[in-house]
């Protein structure tokens, strides 16, 4: 997982992006680099590799912005509106290869009983499990019960970063990997 990124692993990582995407705060998505990559296409390998050997991103790059999108055909509430961050290509470029090489551990660090998040795990077998549970629930049997339901809404906000951290190196996940999201 900490080996380096080659040519080839960037090229074709740029080239799985939906080319008319939001192009970020440079205004150029990826159709623009697959259709000029024999010239640009040597300064993009460059910058990823930089990336990888540093673990820093030029502020240029780690820019976005920041689009609401309606929910609703009326909106007249945040709530009714969806925020949607527009990243710069070169980062979504960076993100994917990350998220590609976190994807291969993601079944060994996320238990069996948790099933969003990972692929061919289907949250719905939850659902039929927690209608299972809650199918006798409201019986007598002596036992106490009590059941919860956690509003994940905000949960990002909430994250206890030491701990995340704590736990990535316990699953040996390169610093790599993460180290770049502290310096921001």
């Amino acid at each position: 997982m900490s080996r380096g990124v080659t040519n080839k692993e960037i090229r074709d990582v740029c080239f799985s992006l939906h080319p008319n995407k939001a192009p970020g705060t440079y205004g150029l998505n990826a159709h623009f680099f697959k259709n000029t990559w024999n010239i640009v296409g040597g300064d993009v390998i460059n910058a990823v590799q930089e990336f990888f050997r540093t673990c820093h991103l030029l502020k240029e790059h780690n820019t976005t912005i920041l689009a609401l999108v309606p929910k609703v055909p009326n909106p007249s509430r945040m709530m009714d509106f969806r925020p949607i961050s527009c990243c710069n290509t070169l980062y979504k470029i960076i993100a994917k290869i990350i998220a590609y090489r976190i994807k291969i551990i993601l079944p060994n660090i996320i238990s069996p009983p948790q099933l969003a998040f990972v692929a061919g795990r289907r949250i719905g077998d939850n659902i039929l499990l927690v209608q299972e549970l809650m199918r006798n629930y409201h019986k007598d049997d002596g036992s106490p019960k009590c059941s919860l339901n956690v509003d994940l809404m905000k949960a990002f906000d909430m994250v206890e970063w030491d701990f995340l951290l704590e736990t990535l190196a316990a699953f040996r996940v390169p610093s790599k990997l993460w180290r770049f999201s502290l310096s921001y």
